[in-house]
């Protein structure tokens, strides 16, 4: 089937899609532009980990001047979906209970594949989740933090 597909132009279209978000978007929020400087959109000197103590987990935020609390990042990114998993969630989530761990959530995953058909800014992307990666590795209390790895097909 992939003899079909064009390549070329699918990643020719992707990056139009790409510029096309950065310009909708005024850049703060595209993933590509997370590691640049702050006067070219990048946002990552402004950004830390923070520790969620209600829900045992950490998000990343952004506190500007003159911000009291930071705010939850939200990052973009554009790429094409070569591969999913989504199981349906029922509604009302059901919780185990065993002797061991009564009332214990299950834990249910679901994902999405993305390519960006080595396009270099998808790899700007990919850059930027590494950077990321590093800052909540510096900030986790064991500095055990499982590592990500792109898959590759």
């Amino acid at each position: 089937m992939d003899q079909y597909y064009d390549f070329d132009d699918a990643r020719v279209r992707l990056d139009g899609w790409t510029d096309a978000r950065n310009i909708k978007s005024r850049y703060r929020n595209q993933l590509r532009n997370f590691s640049k400087r702050i006067k070219t959109n990048g946002i990552k000197n402004i950004c830390k980990p923070m520790a969620m103590t209600a829900s045992q987990s950490w998000k990343l935020g952004a506190q500007e001047d003159g911000d009291v609390e930071p705010e939850e990042v939200v990052l973009r990114i554009q790429g094409i979906i070569c591969n999913q998993d989504l199981p349906p969630i029922q509604r009302p989530f059901k919780i185990f209970t065993s002797s061991s761990e009564p009332h214990r959530r299950q834990y249910m995953r679901q994902s999405v594949m993305l390519t960006g058909l080595s396009s270099p800014k998808f790899d700007e992307a990919i850059a930027s989740v590494y950077a990321i990666q590093g800052m909540f590795k510096q900030t986790s209390v064991n500095r055990s933090m499982e590592e990500w790895t792109p898959s590759l097909l």
